[in-house]
């Protein structure tokens, strides 16, 4: 390729990733409902899927020429811009657009992940400053709340729910102030000001309500001056009282969730790390959680570094191991498609198991074997398609796709003994009977070992075909590094899956109690006011709120 059809090529692609990176944020909110690793990940996949279709596309385009390479520059430019314009068409295309930007929203854990945020910062401990608390009691006292009264014990959840509220809200009206969350107040700027609203109303409509009940106690002393004690009166009056502020805490409860909606959004929108958002919300008063859960999908880059430098020293230890020039993909291309190949097989046994329940074991913690077949199988069809790509894309249409799949068949089973081994291992029973983390981990580096080992072995055989080819240093140098890049891969990966929880308690503490002996130890829960309206769950209102 000349230089400037390079130069075309390279402009054909910055504009396809340009395109699909701006159709990839719709709506614009998208970003706060997530974190930035789950957001830049479906981003890359999304602008991969588009620029995937742009060679595809070109591949076929040229194949329909009679000679693309004999051709002149004008024609392979009119080729490039055609399958330019072509995923343009797509991109415009609504229905097929939205489809593949929801799909990859829901796998980037938009809304859910702003919803699971929210939730447990509405359930953690809340203690603001000293600063902070001041304000907020200043507020309540402008507007005729003062929190520091001795009120009645029926009085004082409500008093302490409408403290936290502002003093959360006090903190999340500053933001408008601070550069750091300067562009997620742009973004928001709606949000703040109706919270602004319906904090104003929420105030004003609990000074009223306090001030209703003190106009009730008055009424009740004067009652008891003139007549005597009416217990039918007591009851109404106390049940008036309860009731009016059951309604306020609702109401107090509700804005002090949706301001936890709007708080986790803002700071998964300013924070890119699960350390700074701890520290984000130290600063604010809450408490952080203590264990530090690690992110599952680490393992896929663990994967794909390993596999890439251990491919490149193997062929370089071996070099009798590359293939014949002419039969294949030079080295230097051939290692990112067996790499992305060996990425796709853990791929499709790993993100599975962690976002839908067929591919888990449950609580009667039974292996899903039609789930560990279907892996193999996936993989199996994703090697093929990946093969059938790069020898379209390197070597030269139909031609290209044959030669590199024949010369990759030899190597298909093996997706389907990772990918399959792979999915019994990440499954949370696995080695529950073994206490220690390090002989989990060494066990799974045994087996998938022994996995890659017997597909190393057979696919030898398959190339050689004979027992004398067979029978050769080469093979067993082979076998030897499939057992080594088995063993180290599962070391590192499958106890990354895995949730660790179910590895703690005892097996004989496992053993449930009858149900006679929990009715009876169980207590009702102290603190809660009664009478109180049940809500939705809080992801829910905020999925509902985004389809809004």
């Amino acid at each position: 390729m000349s230089g400037a059809d390079v130069f075309a090529l390279a402009f054909a692609v910055a504009m396809t990733m340009l395109m699909a990176s701006v159709g990839f944020n719709r709506p614009t909110w998208a970003r706060s409902y997530t974190t930035a690793a789950r957001y830049r990940m479906a981003l890359t996949a999304h602008v991969v899927l588009y620029v995937l279709l742009l060679f595809t596309v070109y591949a076929f385009l040229a194949r329909l020429t009679a000679d693309p390479e004999a051709s002149g520059p004008s024609d392979r430019f009119w080729v490039l811009w055609l399958s330019l314009a072509a995923v343009a068409c797509v991109r415009a295309i609504a229905p097929i657009a939205r489809r593949v930007r929801n799909w990859l929203h829901r796998l980037g854990d938009i809304p859910s992940g702003a919803g699971r945020f929210a939730k447990f910062l509405a359930e953690t401990d809340f203690d603001a400053n000293e600063s902070v608390h001041a304000q907020a009691r200043a507020l309540l006292v402008a507007r005729g709340i003062d929190a520091e009264r001795d009120w009645l014990p029926l009085a004082q959840p409500m008093h302490r729910l409408l403290s936290r509220t502002t003093e959360l809200f006090i903190q999340l009206r500053a933001w408008e102030e601070k550069p750091r969350f300067a562009g997620f107040s742009r973004e928001a700027k709606n949000e703040l000001f109706r919270l602004r609203q319906r904090f104003d109303r929420l105030t004003f409509r609990v000074s009223r309500a306090l001030a209703f009940i003190e106009q009730l106690g008055e009424i009740k002393q004067v009652l008891s001056e003139r007549a005597a004690d009416c217990p039918e009166l007591d009851d109404r009056l106390r049940k008036l009282v309860s009731d009016t502020i059951a309604d306020v805490c609702d109401d107090i409860s509700l804005f002090y969730r949706d301001t936890c909606v709007l708080t986790a959004r803002g700071i998964m929108a300013t924070e890119a790390t699960r350390r700074g958002r701890d520290a984000a919300i130290s600063r604010l008063g809450f408490t952080p959680k203590n264990s530090k859960a690690s992110n599952p999908y680490r393992a896929l880059l663990y994967a794909a570094c390993l596999l890439y430098i251990g491919l490149w020293i193997f062929f370089l230890v071996v070099p009798s191991a590359r293939p014949p020039k002419g039969t294949d993909l030079p080295l230097a291309q051939r290692i990112p498609v067996i790499t992305l190949i060996v990425l796709g097989s853990l791929a499709v046994a790993i993100v599975p198991k962690l976002r839908w329940g067929f591919a888990n074991g449950g609580l009667h913690r039974e292996t899903p074997w039609a789930f560990v077949v279907l892996a193999g199988a996936c993989a199996v069809v994703f090697s093929i398609l990946v093969n059938l790509a790069a020898g379209a894309l390197f070597l030269g249409g139909a031609d290209g796709a044959w030669l590199r799949l024949t010369a990759g068949a030899p190597y298909l089973h093996s997706g389907f003994f990772t990918a399959g081994t792979v999915a019994w291992l990440v499954q949370d029973h696995r080695w529950t009977a073994v206490t220690s983390p390090r002989a989990q981990r060494l066990r799974d580096a045994a087996v998938l070992g022994l996995a890659w080992f017997a597909a190393s072995l057979l696919a030898a055989f398959l190339l050689t075909r004979s027992m004398d080819g067979f029978i050769r240093w080469t093979t067993l140098a082979f076998v030897a590094g499939g057992f080594i890049f088995g063993s180290l891969i599962g070391y590192l990966i499958p106890h990354l899956v895995r949730n660790d929880g179910l590895h703690g308690p005892n097996a004989a503490l496992l053993l449930p109690a009858s149900d006679f002996d929990v009715l009876h130890e169980m207590k009702p829960a102290a603190g809660i006011p009664t009478g109180l309206r049940k809500q939705p769950p809080i992801e829910q209102r905020v999925v509902d709120q985004v389809s809004a």
